[in-house]
């Protein structure tokens, strides 16, 4: 506000107004229906995309709980196997083997003992049928003649050898699986 020179404060100067008229009515412009669709297009294919996600997640455990079942199914037939090679590989089959090929238990085993230049250690006597401790084989015929064909290479160390290679019935100590080295003097 401006005093005047008397001291009076003068009003603001009038404000002219501009005439009112009427404003046409706001006309819309159309939005672009190109957009819209864009838009529209692009949620439908993320939704269809989720959808094919989600199939496929489902199917993949359905196939994984399958295969978890097989494997399942394929380690229990593994311990099987195992405790059935344990049972065919163990001493009692060993003896019964080679009860049943005719071969008799040596109740007088001999050692080697190579760290002494391979000097034999024991007397050296032939099994005889009926010695020994032949109460823990189980009742086998013995074979009457020997097979013309050679028997199938075995995986255990001691089969298929003959007399030398068979089980002793003193246990680990006087040969057996040990390899019979520990039962004797060295």
């Amino acid at each position: 506000m401006r005093r005047s020179a008397v001291g009076r404060p003068q009003s603001p100067p009038a404000l002219v107004r501009a005439p009112l008229e009427v404003v046409p009515p706001y006309a819309r412009t159309h939005t672009r229906p190109a957009f819209a669709v864009f838009v529209v297009a692009v949620m439908a294919a993320g939704l269809v995309g989720l959808l094919l996600l989600n199939i496929r997640m489902q199917n993949a455990a359905f196939v994984l709980a399958r295969l978890d079942a097989q494997a399942q199914d394929l380690h229990v037939r593994q311990q099987a196997l195992d405790l059935e090679v344990d049972r065919l590989g163990g001493p009692e089959e060993l003896a019964r083997k080679a009860s049943a090929q005719g071969m008799v238990p040596n109740t007088n085993p001999v050692f080697l003992d190579m760290s002494r230049g391979g000097t034999v250690i024991g007397t050296p006597t032939p099994a005889q049928a009926g010695s020994g401790l032949t109460a823990f084989l189980p009742a086998v015929e013995p074979a009457r003649q020997p097979r013309a064909e050679p028997e199938p290479k075995s995986s255990e160390p001691d089969a298929g050898r003959g007399p030398q290679g068979g089980p002793s019935q003193g246990g680990p100590s006087q040969g057996g699986r040990s390899g019979g080295q520990s039962g004797g003097p060295r």
